[in-house]
């Protein structure tokens, strides 16, 4: 009785050792499939990556236009060049012109009443 359970066991350490290497072999190729497209440098994170940059390049095209507009509003403001813009000019007095503080006084006139500038 004692053979007939050693040939068994024989049998299935021969059928084990036959069968591990390929299942090993198996597993490591699929860790490493698995890994191309779902690890950190895989396929879906360069995916990623690459909308993250395209958001970004997209942000720094707005961001460039915004800020050649404030320094085309900033030159027309300028003394430098062709002169200030008047529409410029008097949409600053506006907004100059509504910032009083509560200590100050207003004190209107009419365009003939001017002050003539005082002189250094």
């Amino acid at each position: 009785m004692q053979a007939f359970f050693s040939k068994i066991l024989h049998g299935l350490k021969r059928a084990a050792w036959a069968v591990l290497p390929p299942i090993a072999l198996a597993s490591l190729c699929a860790g490493i499939v698995w890994n191309t497209i779902h690890g950190d440098r895989g396929s879906l994170a360069q995916e990623r990556v690459r909308a993250t940059i395209e958001e970004r390049q997209t942000r720094l095209a707005q961001l460039n236009l915004e800020l050649r507009e404030l320094n085309e509003r900033n030159a027309m403001m300028g003394d430098s060049g062709p002169g200030p813009d008047r529409d410029m000019l008097d949409e600053r007095a506006r907004q100059l012109g509504l910032q009083v503080g509560r200590d100050e006084l207003v004190f209107p006139y009419e365009p003939s009443q001017r002050l003539a500038p005082a002189e250094r």
